[in-house]
């Protein structure tokens, strides 16, 4: 069964031309989307509902804090297909499978879409989710996810080692210096946004200190584009490739909410991303049943 049916993948695109793996989301955001009208992904997540539910009754759960006007353009293109309702994780009780949507009204989904993990656990109704709590438990997890990528795909990805202080972080660095002379990144294991990311191109004298999980990356050599940063974020809906499109930067952090830019991607650039995320989705979807066929 298809559990990773929606799927936001992240590449960096090295000076050899090839898409290095950077991580992959269970949730992605539609402003990229909406900023060109670029529909088909959502779309073609629409028709596999359409495939795997009867009579869909849909809903997408948010947090009141992250309602954004992606939220309301996926609202807007899933509605076309079927009925759709906009929940608040806040305002659910969870003592019945009934879901209570943004207008204080009691409803009964049989498909809940852009999931999010806090609801996933929550949640005791028979409605199927999109992605269930597999899924985005190994995606918000930037360790296991890489490690499922290295060793279940041929796709490229960067040396990583995780660490729990900085001093360990000093000591790996110091002995892979060879490794580093490019630069390093240090992320939390989990997170997203880029919020608590830092890229640093040559090895810093001083690190911030911290006692908790971190990883520590190579920093991938790659041709700016008019001096400025980017990636490529792809979109796999129902195994499926749908397009891509590219975040630009003056900051090696290119995350939206760390200031970075829509840019439609270089049409050749699709051919070298499309095989790379869906062969990552699949691997990905393979350790979600595992997970799931253990209970």
């Amino acid at each position: 069964m298809m559990k990773y049916m929606i799927s936001g993948i992240d590449f960096i695109i090295n000076e050899e031309g090839e898409a290095i793996f950077i991580e992959a989301n269970s949730s992605p955001g539609a402003k990229l989307l909406k900023t060109k009208n670029f529909s088909e992904p959502l779309e073609v997540l629409a028709r596999g509902v359409l495939d795997s539910v009867n009579e869909p009754k849909g809903a997408i759960v948010v947090r009141k804090t992250e309602r954004d006007e992606g939220t309301n353009w996926k609202m807007e293109i899933l509605s076309k297909f079927f009925s759709m309702r906009l929940c608040y994780f806040e305002d659910q009780t969870y003592n019945t499978p009934e879901l209570i949507d943004i207008n204080g009204k009691k409803f009964l989904p049989n498909v809940i879409l852009y999931n999010i993990f806090g609801f996933a656990q929550l949640y005791k109704g028979d409605a199927l989710q999109f992605n269930p709590k597999e899924v985005i438990r190994i995606t918000l997890d930037k360790n296991l996810c890489m490690t499922i990528v290295k060793n279940l795909t041929k796709v490229k990805t960067p040396e990583e080692f995780m660490v729990f202080s900085d001093v360990t972080a000093k000591q790996i660095i110091k002995k892979k210096k060879e490794l580093f002379d490019s630069g390093l990144v240090i992320k939390p294991l989990y997170g997203c946004g880029g919020k608590g990311v830092n890229v640093y191109e040559n090895i810093p004298k001083e690190l911030p200190k911290f006692r908790s999980a971190r990883l520590i990356q190579n920093k991938i050599k790659m041709n700016l584009k008019e001096g400025k940063f980017w990636d490529v974020r792809t979109y796999v809906m129902n195994g499926k490739f749908c397009g891509a499109v590219s975040r630009i930067s003056e900051n090696p952090v290119v995350n939206l909410k760390r200031g970075g830019k829509f840019q439609t991607l270089d049409t050749d650039l699709m051919d070298v991303v499309k095989k790379p995320a869906e062969e990552i989705v699949k691997a990905i979807n393979k350790v979600a049943n595992c997970i799931d066929g253990f209970k």
